[in-house]
Order: structure tokens, then C-alpha cells, then sequence
């Protein structure tokens, strides 16, 4: 099948506190990888 979109080694993660110096971040997502190919359906929660 045609791939519509992939994705490698997705990252997000948020600032939460801390100093400008010693700052602390929550990983939201860390190293994730995925695709779609075409008439795929993907939902993610």
C-alpha cells in the first residue's frame, strides 16, 4: 500500500517547574514511531 505519513522518533515534553537553570519537563511522549498508509485508520487516545 502507498504510506500517506510516517513518523520516527516523535518526542513532546513540557516544561512543568524548576529554575531557568534546573529545569524539570513530564515526557509526553518520548521516542515514538509510527505510519499510515493509505486506508488505514489510526486513533490515538
Amino acid at each position: 500500500m502507498s504510506r500517506l505519513i510516517e513518523v520516527k522518533n516523535l518526542k513532546q515534553y513540557f516544561r512543568v517547574g524548576g529554575s531557568i537553570f534546573h529545569p524539570i519537563y513530564v515526557k509526553a511522549v518520548d521516542d515514538v514511531s509510527f505510519h499510515i498508509d493509505k486506508g488505514e485508520t489510526l486513533g490515538l487516545v
